[in-house]
């Protein structure tokens, strides 16, 4: 879990790494537009990178044991942009493995 998010989380089952987002649709007091919202969206991309980093490094550290990161899982919702900008960019980063 992101420590000041805990909505925020991941977990590992049979090599799949799965992330769940804290991304509800914005509501009128907290648009798109809105600083802290922007803010938010960030946080989940920068969390969601910062996962796929480690258990890929983790992977690459351990390849003897047979720990291998197979797929990603994203359990989200949100507006499309620029949370979601920011995915094309971490799944194109690490092209080697799938990201639903």
């Amino acid at each position: 879990r992101h420590s000041d998010h805990p909505e925020i989380y991941s977990f590992v089952i049979d090599g799949v790494l799965f992330l769940g987002q804290g991304l509800p649709w914005p509501q009128p007091e907290n648009t798109p537009n809105d600083d802290e919202w922007l803010d938010y969206l960030m946080i989940n991309a920068n969390w969601t990178r910062e996962r796929i980093i480690k258990h890929i490094s983790i992977n690459n550290d351990n390849e003897e044991d047979g720990r291998t990161t197979k797929a990603v899982v994203i359990l989200a919702h949100a507006a499309p942009e620029p949370y979601f900008a920011e995915l094309k960019t971490i799944a194109s980063t690490h092209a080697q493995i799938p990201i639903l």
